[in-house]
């Protein structure tokens, strides 16, 4: 018997297969090879795009589609049966080659994934704000375009041969992954051209569902493509409501902001103790400052600090953004090179004072853990020590500022740092005027010129808009200058005295604005003045604010007098408070030191906090400038910078073998790939669960209709008792007929007629030796369908869920 059934089985699989695989038309192997293409190019061109792929290497996937084309076209055709098998045993070939390359770890395809590798590195650096090491390459430069075509030929036949699996086996999972995939790294990724080869996958998959509508049931054929143009929607939607006008997340787009902000505040915490915008001044309201702890600081040697958070590069109309990431990977080298000669924007200033005073070891080790501010930044002084590379659970992107690393970075991160420097900088840039032209400072000299070639790139920029007006209210027109040519500027003793000067005189310090500028009588006052420009709003019209309003207008003004100069907020450890230390260095920061301040760029020194809020003036130590000279310091400019840079380049060009070289795996993308992989295994169990459960449904669904009338009766009648037992009415032993007064009661008296009825067919079909007629089970089904269909009509979206598991469990 067992042995009947196997065979039995195998002739139903086998006759499934023939029926599958062989199309009523050729109509639906061209709407099918179409499909297929359009998934195919999709998922191509995206990895294409993640891997920064040339025109021509985009043109070399033209065979795997070409291949996977033909095979769809033949499928059925016994008269073209030897070109499916043709073109199936190319693309095992192709797979075979691939996996032996990477196998082996050697040979033109591994070569080629190296090089495409690199592009993926890249994409990610620039998207992560990360600089990554390259691959190590062993392949001549002559020969590596053709090994690249090589690999991308290759892998588009592993994908072609790929989507022809899934394609044949009409795997659930694999179908879930190819269509699942595509919409996250959209909205992940946000960027415009990755929209396009996600689309065309939803579209291939809707031509797919379309063309083989025959296999399946209207009701199946409607959820599907319900199903997937609602997820084509949502991803759309999400992509276009995330990106808004703008190029990426930024004030333009209010509604990217408050995304960007929600999902800030799951990964890094909400800050509570101060109302800082961290550069976003769209709505910026009055000045909240607290007394709870901010960061619990501990040092060796307690001093005052300056401890940078958020560092602003570029402005906009009503606010601050970082330094755009491609502009910086694209200095990529140079970062690289001026840490090699331990020379960093983060550590410059100490790097400075430490060759000046090679025996002075004034340095202790500091530890900052985050308490009630936002864990988004590492708060670390001008006085760092050590370069950044060289310190944990943190990494340096450029200049600017230190990112904590991980999805939940840790709130403690410690590092070496030296005794104050802000106070005596003007001294230690007088000793290096003085002596750069020494040996013991050559290196040093030359670094330095190329980064200060890089800042004056970066760190001039003002909008048009403001040029005149700053011009204007500095009464400067005798050194008016084009930011993006200068080549001297005026000192920077006589620009601290004019911006402090002007803003002392003109502007009122306070912590209480009025957002919509009313009155006492509640009517609006010089709304016609506002321009929504903020610098140009607080200058001309309000003039009034507090730090943050001070800090932009001074940015701003620096840079129009020819110094590069950027927005910071931060804390502050004052002198007060390092007196105050506990007994173990500890200092406990509260909100009430949140502050935004300028720092500007020092030839040949560094970047400078500079204080221009009043109330600030005194609170921190100032330097001294009076015992100082500075002679040499104002001819330090972009132009003297020009060709010691250009040096540093060709020096970079002509060693490129350190350069490369893949590090060893650090353990946060070791857990970015558990991560994954976890995330992989949740959406395998749950496709799992999904082919288990219409697994289920074929194989009861199987009995329902079978041949056998009486199966087919007994089969249904099981059916509709657990739908009415799930829907409350439950037979508690006894008769099958004692629940008749309760379908009557609930439903309708011609239910309970035809649930009589129904039972009666059942038990002959259970108990009888007689055999049923197809139209007695017909009778059967038809009741089933309308009485589920009566429970669901009562039932919520969820209820139907849940109920269509538990008959199928």
């Amino acid at each position: 018997m067992k042995k009947h059934r196997k065979i039995q089985k195998k002739q139903e699989t086998e006759l499934y297969v023939q029926v599958a695989e062989k199309p009523e038309n050729q109509k639906e192997n061209v709407g099918e090879a179409l499909a297929c293409f359009c998934i195919y190019v999709g998922w191509y061109l995206m990895v294409m795009q993640f891997c920064r792929a040339s025109l021509a290497m985009i043109l070399s996937g033209s065979v795997g589609a070409i291949l996977l084309v033909m095979a769809v076209l033949v499928n059925g055709q016994k008269e073209k049966k030897f070109i499916r098998k043709i073109v199936h045993e190319i693309l095992a070939a192709a797979v075979l080659c691939f996996l032996i390359s990477f196998t082996i770890r050697k040979g033109w395809i591994f070569q080629g994934a190296l090089i495409a590798g690199n592009g993926l590195l890249e994409t990610i650096g620039r998207n992560m704000r990360a600089f990554e090491p390259d691959y190590a390459l062993t392949i001549s430069e002559p020969l590596q375009p053709f090994v690249t075509a090589v690999f991308y030929v290759t892998a588009g036949m592993v994908l072609a041969a790929l989507l022809e699996f899934l394609r044949v086996s009409k795997s659930c999972i694999g179908t879930i992954l190819v269509s699942l995939i595509p919409g996250v790294l959209l909205l992940i990724w946000q960027k415009e051209a990755v929209l396009f080869p996600v689309l065309l996958i939803y579209a291939g998959f809707l031509c797919l569902v379309a063309f083989r509508k025959k296999e399946k049931g209207l009701a199946q054929l409607q959820t599907d493509v319900m199903l997937l143009v609602l997820f084509a929607a949502v991803t759309a939607a999400g992509f276009f409501m995330l990106r808004g006008k703008a190029s990426s997340f930024s004030p333009d787009n209010p509604f990217s902001q408050k995304v960007q902000k929600f999902a800030e505040q799951i990964r890094y915490g909400k800050k509570t103790v101060d109302s800082l915008p961290e550069g976003q001044f769209r709505g910026l309201g009055n000045l909240k400052l607290t007394d709870e702890a901010a960061l619990k600081v501990t040092m060796e040697h307690p001093d005052s600090l300056y401890l940078r958070g958020f560092v602003g590069s570029i402005y906009t109309e009503d606010g601050w953004k970082q330094q755009d990431a491609d502009e910086i990977y694209d200095k990529k080298d140079l970062f690289y090179w001026l840490h090699k000669e331990n020379v960093s924007g983060l550590q410059q200033l100490t790097a400075l004072y430490q060759l000046e005073n090679p025996a002075d070891d004034d340095t202790g080790n500091m530890t900052v853990t985050t308490i009630g501010a936002s864990r988004k930044y590492a708060y670390v002084p001008y006085e760092l020590s050590t370069l950044p590379d060289t310190l944990e659970n943190v990494r340096s992107f450029g200049d600017d500022r230190l990112i904590p690393e991980g999805f939940r970075p840790q709130k403690t991160i410690s590092f070496p740092v030296h005794s104050n420097l802000i106070r005596k900088y003007p001294q230690i840039a007088s000793a290096y005027y003085q002596d750069q032209d020494t040996e013991a400072f050559a290196e040093y000299k030359k670094c330095e010129n190329s980064y200060n070639a890089y800042v004056y790139d970066h760190y001039l920029q003002v909008p048009d808009s403001l040029k005149q007006m700053l011009t204007k209210v500095l009464a400067s027109d005798s050194d008016e200058k084009d930011s993006e040519n200068v080549t001297s500027h005026i000192s920077y003793e006589e620009a601290n005295t004019r911006i402090t000067g002007y803003l002392n005189e003109n502007i009122t310090y306070t912590e209480e604005i009025d957002p919509k500028n009313t009155d006492a009588s509640g009517e609006d006052q010089k709304t016609d003045a506002k321009t929504g420009n903020f610098v140009t709003d607080f200058l001309m019209t309000e003039k009034k604010g507090y730090s943050v309003h001070y800090a932009s207008a001074a940015v701003l003004m620096y840079r129009c007098f020819g110094i590069p100069a950027r927005y910071v907020e931060g804390y502050l450890v004052t002198p007060e408070m390092a007196e105050n230390a506990q007994d173990d260095g500890t200092i406990y920061v509260t909100g009430k030191e949140a502050h935004a301040w300028v720092e500007i760029y020092q030839d040949g020194i560094g970047w400078i906090p500079m204080e221009v809020t009043p109330p600030y003036l005194d609170k921190m130590e100032r330097p001294d400038f009076e015992t100082v000279s500075w002679q040499g310091a104002q001819n330090q400019g972009a132009s003297e910078q020009t060709d010691t840079a250009e040096q540093i380049k060709d020096e970079e060009q002509t060693k490129p073998e350190t350069r490369k070289g893949r590090k060893q795996l650090p353990v946060r993308k070791i857990l970015i790939v558990v991560i994954l992989l976890l995330i992989l295994a949740l959406i395998l169990w749950i496709a799992y669960q999904i082919l288990k459960y219409r697994k289920k449904w074929k194989e009861k669904n199987r009995a329902m209709y079978s041949k056998d009338a009486s199966q087919a009766i007994r089969s249904c009648y099981a059916q509709l008792r657990c739908w009415l037992m799930y829907d409350g009415v439950r037979i508690k032993g006894g008769s099958r007929y004692q629940i008749c007064e309760e379908l009557s009661r609930k439903y309708s008296s011609e239910m309970a007629d035809q649930y009589r009825k129904v039972t009666r067919l059942a038990e002959k079909a259970a108990y009888s030796s007689h055999a049923m007629e197809e139209k007695q089970a017909e009778e059967v089904r038809a009741f089933l369908m309308s009485t589920q269909k009566q429970i669901l009509n009562e039932k919520n979206l969820f209820q139907k869920w849940k109920m269509q598991l538990k008959v199928l469990s």
